[in-house]
């Protein structure tokens, strides 16, 4: 509602129908939350079957290693990513939850660098194999 006062006394008062606003949050948070648990099945899956294989595989090559690891780097970057969607559509509900935790900035800024070293190698690589 927006309500003005007018010169001679009295307001004008607008009113906004917000029903079909409120009504495509609540389906749009729920399709995250949905998307969100359907996504950690199978990213569970993925973290545990590359982890068995780094654990208990000895034949695999280093390269193959390699990207076993950088499998699991990512699928574990997804599997945070869904949680925090979770978390987002926690806080966005009608209980409006929220735990604040502190955080050192040190380990955000080494997640950072890390989730970008990644990018940054395959970069490079495909860098030096177009400048040959």
């Amino acid at each position: 509602m927006n309500a003005s006062p007018m010169p001679g006394g009295g307001a004008v008062a607008v009113l906004h129908d917000i029903t079909r606003i409120e009504e495509v949050e609540r389906t749009q948070r729920d399709f995250v939350a949905n998307v969100s648990h359907e996504l950690r099945t199978p990213l569970t899956s993925i973290t545990g079957y590359v982890e068995t294989l780094l654990d208990h595989e000895n034949g695999i090559s280093a390269q193959g290693r390699e990207f076993l690891a950088t499998i699991l780097k990512n699928a574990t970057r997804m599997n945070r990513l869904t949680e925090d969607l979770l978390v987002m559509a926690r806080v966005e509900g009608p209980s409006g939850e929220l735990n604040p935790a502190p955080v050192r900035a040190d380990v955000l800024v080494g997640d950072a660098i890390k989730a970008l070293q990644g990018l940054v190698a395959g970069e490079t690589r495909r860098f030096w194999r177009l400048a040959r």
